[in-house]
């Protein structure tokens, strides 16, 4: 085989694998999609669940807080700025909830959520 037909021949290999590579990626971030809907959707369902009292478990004053905090980093992202004034005592206790959620993924707030409300 001659150099160029070589050249051409590993040229045509890498675009096959490239393809064979896009297909696979496509195929990951389309279930990766479909596995973050299906997420969302049990989340939102969870949130109702808590918020409206049907929830299968009766959460403490703690869990609820913890609840919230996931909630709103799930929705949200992290907690900015200090803060309702500390002699707000709900608001603040609220604020401090989600700000402990600081740094977690919107994704990982709402798998833990899911997981306490649909496990516990």
């Amino acid at each position: 085989m001659s150099d160029q037909n070589t050249d051409e021949f590993v040229s045509a290999s890498d675009k096959s694998e490239d393809s064979g590579f896009s297909f696979i990626q496509k195929l990951l971030d389309s279930r990766r999609a479909a596995m973050s809907e299906r997420l969302e959707e049990t989340f939102e369902h969870c949130l109702e669940s808590v918020r409206y009292g049907y929830a299968r478990f009766n959460p403490t004053q703690s869990e609820k807080l913890h609840l919230y905090g996931l909630s709103q980093q799930a929705i949200h992202g992290d907690a900015q700025g200090e803060g309702p004034d500390p002699s707000d005592v709900v608001p603040r206790a609220k604020f401090m909830a989600w700000k402990n959620c600081q740094g977690m993924t919107q994704i990982e707030a709402m798998q833990q959520y899911v997981n306490i409300v649909k496990y516990k």
